[in-house]
């Protein structure tokens, strides 16, 4: 079994199918190839020159008949049953029974968990199988570390690290100064700093900002905005309505402390 063979460099493919050739006679050895077609076409048009005419005799695939006597082409994975499996094994498991925050289709697919999970992998840009392994192993290295953590909390994170920017330092104040009140996410900072503004801002805010969700946004700032109003109910919906306009700000250094905390969980 030779598995990604399409991801080695041009010359060490094409020497390995040569090697590989002259055990074909061989009686009771068989190859069982994993690779993907086009890429491997790629590496022989890279080697030889040689290309698809515009007749559709593709001069690649008969290179590669010397060496593939037959081949099947696998059904494209699911990924949410493929996250959901994984998921199923991590600790984020335990938190299975929470609501959904994202009104997805997904949740018709997958667990509730998995749905906002993927909800937010695919919104960052990505879809592949590979990078949610990558990055779903990252998140549950920083749960294991973690004693207590709410669920949205976790999401938050979550959206940390797909967003895959350096993290310098936690927003400040000066920072909210910079964006004006009106602005309620910024692409050069990552995900956290982007949230803890957003708390902020809804604090200084006189309109109730949990009636507010429905406002036009960007999807990566509905994002921040829905975990930002389910942060809030999850951390202050006992408080009256009077209070609850300024308990993040009495809270705000203490926010910022504990998300710092997970900051330096995160592996890069």
């Amino acid at each position: 079994m030779i598995d990604e063979l399409d991801r080695c460099r041009p010359d060490y493919v094409i020497s390995l199918l040569e090697r590989i050739k002259n055990l074909f006679e061989v009686e009771g050895i068989f190859f069982v190839l994993a690779i993907d077609r086009e890429q491997l076409y790629s590496v022989v048009e890279h080697t030889f020159g040689v290309k698809k005419e515009e007749n559709g005799r593709d001069n690649r695939a008969i290179y590669l008949q010397k060496f593939i006597n037959m081949d099947f082409e696998l059904p494209e994975p699911n990924l949410a049953d493929y996250a959901d499996y994984f998921i199923s094994s991590m600790k984020i498991f335990n938190y299975m029974r929470c609501p959904t925050v994202f009104n997805s289709s997904l949740k018709n697919y997958c667990s509730p968990v998995c749905s906002d999970i993927l909800y937010v992998f695919k919104s960052s840009g990505y879809n592949s199988l590979r990078d949610f392994e990558h990055f779903i192993q990252k998140l549950n290295v920083i749960l294991l570390c973690t004693k207590e953590i709410f669920y949205c909390e976790i999401l938050v994170i979550w959206k940390t690290l797909l967003d895959n920017k350096e993290i310098k330092t936690l927003y400040n104040d000066s920072v909210m100064k910079f964006f004006g009140e009106n602005t309620f996410y910024n692409n050069s900072y990552n995900f956290i700093d982007n949230f803890i503004m957003n708390l902020n801002l809804y604090s200084i805010k006189k309109e109730n900002i949990l009636d507010k969700s429905d406002e036009l946004l960007t999807e990566t700032q509905e994002i921040c905005k829905k975990l930002a109003s389910v942060f809030i109910r999850e951390h202050y919906l006992s408080q009256q309505d009077v209070e609850r306009k300024t308990v993040i700000s009495r809270n705000y250094k203490w926010i910022k402390e504990k998300f710092a905390r997970y900051l330096t969980l995160i592996p890069r």
